[in-house]
């Protein structure tokens, strides 16, 4: 699933990008797949290989792209375009799995599989909390992005096909670690006073 995703992206992307690999074992499939890897000794949650990425990167913007997510012409550029707005700090695209169509609109949105932060975002906010293990980190970061005065913001003319659990539902205590981080996540916003926290709680 790993190849298929890296295959669409560089399929996919026209435009120059630096592709990180975070792993937690080396992965001879993907020894050629990417510019820079990164490895460790242990199963890390997803916050901590992705905060290792984003350190990582060297770039204004980075992408979070999960490898169960595959890839169509200009979706990169498509997401660099909501930066077009200077309050933009989140971009995303619309998901297959939705089975809505495509249409030549930018607007509010968020979408956990595949987006795009600007790096000033995280130098305001900070990275994802490693207090949640596997589910709600990226939606803390997101309120955090809205409550710093930043805008999420979803290209609905980027469609990505998602393969909706295929990585997440597969981890050990899934279940019991989504109730734990949803209780924490209440704790941390019940009073951010957003709308958005009742669709992500």
């Amino acid at each position: 699933m790993s190849c298929r995703c890296i295959s669409s992206l560089r399929r996919t992307t026209k435009i120059p990008f630096e592709l990180i690999i975070v792993e937690n074992s080396p992965d001879p499939l993907l020894e050629d797949y990417g510019d820079k890897h990164i490895y460790t000794d242990e199963f890390l949650p997803f916050a901590k290989n992705v905060n290792m990425g984003l350190k990582a990167s060297n770039s204004d913007y980075t992408v979070l792209l999960s490898n169960d997510v595959f890839l169509e012409d200009g979706w990169l550029e498509g997401l660099l375009k909501c930066f077009e707005d200077d309050k933009c700090g989140i971009a995303c695209p619309l998901s297959r799995q939705f089975h809505m169509q495509r249409e030549d609109k930018i607007e509010f949105g968020f979408f956990g599989a595949v987006w795009m932060v600007k790096r000033e975002v995280l130098d305001t906010v900070g990275y994802l909390d490693e207090r949640f293990i596997n589910s709600f980190e990226d939606s803390d970061l997101w309120i955090r992005t809205l409550m710093a005065g930043y805008k999420l913001l979803m290209n609905r003319n980027v469609l990505v096909e998602h393969l909706v659990g295929a990585t997440a539902y597969g981890i050990n205590n899934h279940t019991d670690n989504y109730r734990k981080n949803q209780k924490l996540f209440i704790d941390k916003h019940n009073d951010c006073g957003l709308d958005i926290y009742e669709d992500l709680k």
